[in-house]
């Protein structure tokens, strides 16, 4: 029989930056941990992005399918590259340890 995940709490403060580089902290049972959250848009990408995902929650009216739209494949690449950025090399080393 196949073990239940064991989940564990932990939390991930965005301190304040200077332009789009802020420090972020790791605070789990693992330990703790430093990086930095480089915002991986620019102001025109940013605004661009907030669109697309606006217009994904307008359209989105609770249909469900298996294959992606372009509005939930626009939701998931925000998402997507804003977990990339925010989880970087040392924080993630230290989430799977």
């Amino acid at each position: 029989m196949k073990q239940p995940l064991a989940y564990l709490d932990f939390d991930l403060t965005i301190e304040m930056g200077a332009g789009r580089e802020y420090p972020v902290r790791l605070d789990s049972p693992a330990g703790e941990e430093r990086g930095a959250f480089r915002l991986p848009f620019d102001s025109l990408q940013l605004e661009n992005a907030l669109l697309k995902l606006q217009n994904a929650l307008l359209a989105s009216g609770g249909r469900r399918r298996r294959v992606l739209s372009s509005e939930q494949q626009a939701v998931q690449d925000f998402g997507s590259a804003l977990f990339d950025a925010l989880i970087v090399r040392e924080i993630l080393k230290r989430l799977k340890a």
